[in-house]
């Protein structure tokens, strides 16, 4: 209906992501000797610079310490995860479709119950896949184990 009743704003929202898209091809073109700068500043500057800037970004949303509490907890966080070699895919992931995944899954029980994960056939596929796949690491790690006892048992 948008663009039967107002066309006139389809065809400026168009022609502003042209005009974005070639003011970009420019600042692209000229200015990438200078944005390849970055990669020569010293860590000892960038890192309390990024600090600063996600500290002062986190305050300015809703103008509460609490945020930048937050930030800095999940800095910590990420930086625990990043120290110990956990993924970050995953994590990002996870926040990013968990609320989504969780409502529709609501919505999936609401309608048909908690069985209807397990009887209908490409749910249950799903499921022994995703269950293979969760299991595979385990059984590697118990083969391994097994593989190294017997080694040195020789």
């Amino acid at each position: 209906m948008l663009f039967e009743s107002n066309p006139e704003i389809v065809y400026g929202i168009f022609a502003s992501l042209i005009v974005a898209n070639i003011a970009m091809l420019f600042l692209g073109l000229f200015g990438v000797r200078y944005f390849a700068k970055v990669v020569e500043v010293p860590p000892a500057v960038l890192y309390p610079m990024i600090l600063a800037i996600s500290l002062i970004g986190s305050f300015a949303v809703r103008s509460s310490f609490f945020d930048v509490g937050a930030c800095f907890g999940f800095g910590v966080i990420g930086w625990i995860f990043k120290r110990y070699g956990y993924p970050v895919a995953p994590i990002v992931l996870g926040i990013v479709l968990g609320g989504l995944l969780e409502s529709n899954f609501r919505r999936a029980v609401m309608m048909d119950g908690p069985t209807v994960f397990f009887t209908e056939p490409l749910s249950a596929v799903m499921l022994t896949v995703a269950a293979a796949l969760f299991l595979w690491p385990v059984y590697k790690s118990f083969r391994n184990r097994r593989n190294r006892a017997e080694a040195k048992s020789r």
